[in-house]
Formats: C-alpha cells, structure tokens, sequence
C-alpha cells in the first residue's frame, strides 16, 4: 500500500450487537467517534389504523424555531410514527394542535376516501427517497389495494408539490400508481381510514435491519428480468451531473478506478432497474459521497463497499450495518471541511490508498 500522509490511519469500528454477521466497518482518516454514536436496534414496527384521522400540513409554528406537521386520531391525539423519523429540534409536532382548531376549519379539510397508507416524507433526492419513503413500505403489503399513498414533504412547500418521477418510479416497484400518490400539502387532509407504520430509520442515529425485507423484495424481482452489464467492480460517478456537489477533480479519479478494474457508472443516465441490478450483482460498490452510494441498499450481504467522504455520513453508515456490507470509509478532502453543497476537491493520495486497501487480499 502507498503511503499518503506518514503511516494510513486504518481503525476497524466494532460491529454493533444487532447487524447482520457479515457487516464489517474499516475507516481510513476518519475519526471513529464521529460514527460511534449510530446504533442497530430492533424498532417498533407495528402497523396501526386510524379511522377519521387528520393530517396537518407542514408549518412554521408562531413565535417557535421548529416546524411541525403530522397526522392525529379522530381524539386529538398525535400519530406519533408519522412524523419525520430526524432528531434534533428543527422538527417537532404539536400534541395539542388539533384541540386548537375549529370545526368549521376540520369540515373545510381535503377528504380521501377509502384506504390510505402512509407513505413517509417525499425525498426530492434519490437518498432520502430510499431511506424516508421507501423504507416505510413492508415487503409483503399489496400496495395496489390501497385507495392512496400519503406523503409528506420534507419542508414547508412555498408552491404547490409536484411528486418527481424518481419517487413515483420508486414507489411502482412495490406496486403503487402514480395517480395513487397524494401529497399534504397547503389544506388539513381528513382520511376514513389510514395505515401507520413508524420508520425502520432513525436518519444519523439509529437503524433496524429488516428495513432492507422490501429493498429485497424488489432486487429480486428485478435482478431475473433486468439485463445489465457484467460489472463485479462498479464505480458511481458524479462527474456528469448537472448540478449538484461533487469532486472536481473526479476525472482522476475515475481514471484510477478504471485502472484497477472498475467499471465507471453514470447512475443518473441508467434506467432505476439497470442500476439497481448492476448494484445487486456486483462485487464491489464504490463512490464518493452522496445520494447515489445509497444504492448499496439493494446490494447482497457481504458487497464489499469504498466510499470516499468529504464530510461525515452517518445514514450511509448505517446503511452499511443494515445491509451486511464490508465496507471501507475513507475521509478523502484535501483542505479544510467542505459543506453540504459546494464542490470539494479528493486527497487523490488518499484514494489511491484506500483503492489498495478495498482490493487487497485480506479484503
């Protein structure tokens, strides 16, 4: 192995008592307790149904710093697994609203007929789709049988929600029609009956393995019918998007990873389908940070992964702990701490280090 910076930092973190055998966690540069604080735990996943309920839509609360939005009974009562599964204080629910309102504003709400199920947040990107939409929907639901799919979204809307094609591709895969899918929006939505279940994900905290039943149920429907290309080493490139964060120099590492093997992936210019059967297939999935490495969900026990960070990643880490991955993380920056959605440039040094890790024999 090439050396970058003295001797490669290589911390294997201990694998939490609940992930699946198999899932391994090897950090390079990366300071494990900036990780040690995500679990696995098996969460109470129930599903519950609620007759005559309420849907708030999302809101600045006056004179607060949080937002809320949520569903409640037909007694007041908060929903409570129907709020955004995120900690810290920026989302919280008001228990008391529904007392607050008045009947004439609880008869003016939106009635939706007949069967609803509750779909969670609508994620605008493909990483929040799978970890805060589809991850709310059970294997081995019919979800054709439901009247709709309710969704909320992740902010307040400042305009009327057009549901993007990503998330209505997603949500076919188990089965729900697009015309199905309702978002809540600016208008109370009132429900006869709707299906709650609490999210298997506690976004940057906390994780349950059997969130990945139905991310399997659908790459093993796809990966029989889908033809894709024989690539056992995928690289995830985020050079050609049109917007969006990504290295700029990622031309070289491409380069790098063709060199070793790796067969360069434009996620964004694939079908869903394709992409998630060359991620079912493969042997080695790797990628710098960002929506498109959550791909891994529909991956097999034991992928080996390589995900170069620029900041940390806490929902991927868990991810990886769910799935079963042997996964290598990398803190691949050069300079200082880059944010959330500028441009960062790779340590390509780094990189060539942990390329050698990932494909060495004891790997």
């Amino acid at each position: 192995m090439t050396t970058s910076s003295a001797v490669p930092r290589c911390v294997e973190v201990p694998r939490p008592d609940r992930a699946p055998s198999g899932a391994r966690l090897r950090v390079l540069w990366v300071p494990p307790e900036r990780i040690s604080s995500v679990r696995v735990a098996n969460l109470p996943l129930g599903m519950h149904a609620y007759e005559d309920a309420l849907a708030f839509p999302v809101a600045d609360l006056p004179g607060a710093d949080h937002l809320v939005g949520a569903v409640y009974d037909r007694f007041g009562n908060l929903i409570d697994a129907s709020q955004r599964a995120r900690p810290g204080p920026r989302w919280r629910s008001n228990p008391k609203m529904l007392t607050d309102l008045d009947s004439r504003t609880a008869d003016e709400a939106l009635h939706l007929p007949g069967r609803t199920y509750f779909g969670g947040q609508l994620g605008h990107v493909f990483g929040h789709v799978l970890l805060e939409t589809l991850a709310r929907f059970w294997r081995d639901l019919d979800y054709a049988s439901y009247d709709q799919v309710v969704l909320y979204p992740i902010g307040q809307p400042a305009r009327e929600i057009v549901v993007p094609e990503l998330t209505l591709q997603v949500l076919a895969l188990v089965g729900v029609r697009r015309e199905r899918v309702h978002v809540v929006q600016r208008r109370l939505v009132r429900f006869d009956l709707i299906d709650v279940v609490p999210s298997p994900i506690r976004l940057v905290k906390t994780v349950d393995p059997r969130m990945l039943a139905v991310f399997d149920r659908i790459a093993n429907a796809v990966v029989p019918v889908v033809v894709a290309r024989d690539a056992p080493r995928i690289y995830l490139s985020r050079s050609r998007l049109a917007d969006g964060r990504r290295a700029t120099n990622e031309s070289e590492i491409e380069a790098m990873m063709t060199a070793h093997g790796f067969a360069v992936i434009h996620p964004q210019q694939l079908p869903l389908l394709e992409q998630i059967a060359l991620a079912r297939r493969a042997e080695i999935i790797a990628g710098c940070d960002g929506s498109a490495l959550h791909i891994a969900a529909f991956a097999r026990p034991g992928t080996r992964l390589l995900a170069l960070d620029s900041r940390p990643t806490p929902n991927q880490v868990l991810l990886g702990w769910a799935r079963g991955l042997d996964a290598v993380h990398v803190d691949a920056l050069a300079g200082d701490r880059a944010s959330r959605t500028d441009a960062w440039t790779a340590n390509l040094d780094r990189v060539r280090d942990a390329v050698d890790l990932r494909l060495a024999a004891e790997a």
